[in-house]
Protein backbone atom coordinates (compact mmCIF):
# COMPACT_ATOMS: atom_id res chain seq x y z
CA UNK A 1 0.00 0.00 0.00
CA UNK A 2 1.53 3.80 -0.84
CA UNK A 3 2.12 6.08 2.22
CA UNK A 4 -0.22 8.32 2.02
CA UNK A 5 0.65 12.25 3.83
CA UNK A 6 -1.60 13.46 6.63
CA UNK A 7 -2.90 16.60 8.22
CA UNK A 8 -1.47 17.52 11.44
CA UNK A 9 -0.33 20.60 13.06
CA UNK A 10 1.82 21.00 16.37
CA UNK A 11 0.34 21.72 19.44
CA UNK A 12 2.47 22.68 21.90
CA UNK A 13 6.51 22.70 21.73
CA UNK A 14 7.90 21.74 25.58
CA UNK A 15 11.74 23.23 25.89
CA UNK A 16 13.76 21.83 29.34
CA UNK A 17 16.77 23.54 29.58
CA UNK A 18 17.79 21.09 32.63
CA UNK A 19 18.10 18.23 30.28
CA UNK A 20 18.43 20.10 27.14
CA UNK A 21 15.73 18.05 25.84
CA UNK A 22 12.25 18.67 23.19
CA UNK A 23 8.52 17.42 23.08
CA UNK A 24 6.83 18.37 20.15
CA UNK A 25 2.72 17.61 20.79
CA UNK A 26 1.29 16.40 17.06
CA UNK A 27 -2.11 16.43 16.27
CA UNK A 28 -2.90 14.23 13.43
CA UNK A 29 -5.97 13.73 11.62
CA UNK A 30 -5.96 9.60 10.74
CA UNK A 31 -8.12 8.37 8.43
CA UNK A 32 -9.91 5.33 8.57
CA UNK A 33 -8.46 1.87 7.54
CA UNK A 34 -5.00 2.67 7.99
CA UNK A 35 -2.45 -0.01 9.33
CA UNK A 36 0.28 2.80 10.57
CA UNK A 37 1.10 6.04 10.89
CA UNK A 38 4.68 7.66 11.16
CA UNK A 39 6.42 11.31 11.34
CA UNK A 40 9.73 11.98 9.89
CA UNK A 41 12.11 13.28 12.46
CA UNK A 42 15.60 13.47 10.54
CA UNK A 43 15.03 17.16 10.59
CA UNK A 44 15.22 17.11 14.47
CA UNK A 45 18.59 15.14 14.41
CA UNK A 46 19.94 11.43 14.91
CA UNK A 47 18.39 11.38 18.74
CA UNK A 48 15.08 12.58 17.63
CA UNK A 49 12.44 9.60 17.80
CA UNK A 50 8.60 9.20 17.90
CA UNK A 51 7.02 5.96 18.59
CA UNK A 52 4.10 5.20 15.13
CA UNK A 53 0.79 4.38 15.79
CA UNK A 54 -0.44 0.91 14.97
CA UNK A 55 -3.79 0.60 13.99
CA UNK A 56 -4.99 3.55 15.08
CA UNK A 57 -8.56 4.29 15.11
CA UNK A 58 -9.86 7.00 12.32
CA UNK A 59 -10.17 10.72 13.70
CA UNK A 60 -7.57 13.51 15.60
CA UNK A 61 -4.47 11.99 17.80
CA UNK A 62 -1.54 12.88 19.38
CA UNK A 63 1.94 11.75 18.41
CA UNK A 64 4.91 13.06 20.72
CA UNK A 65 8.45 13.37 19.21
CA UNK A 66 11.27 13.68 21.41
CA UNK A 67 14.82 14.99 21.17
CA UNK A 68 17.85 16.39 22.00
CA UNK A 69 18.23 20.59 21.71
CA UNK A 70 15.87 22.91 20.26
CA UNK A 71 13.54 21.60 18.07
CA UNK A 72 13.34 25.04 15.85
CA UNK A 73 9.44 24.73 15.30
CA UNK A 74 6.53 26.44 16.56
CA UNK A 75 2.93 25.43 17.71
CA UNK A 76 0.71 25.78 14.60
CA UNK A 77 3.76 24.39 11.97
CA UNK A 78 3.08 20.92 10.72
CA UNK A 79 5.46 18.42 9.55
CA UNK A 80 5.86 14.89 7.08
CA UNK A 81 3.37 12.01 8.72
CA UNK A 82 2.58 9.42 6.39
CA UNK A 83 0.43 6.40 7.06
CA UNK A 84 0.18 2.96 4.99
Amino acid sequence: MPQQPLQNKVTKVEYSEEDKRFVIHLEVEVPPNVSQVEVETTRFGDTAHAMPLINPPAGPAEMLINGEGHAGIKTGDSLPVWST
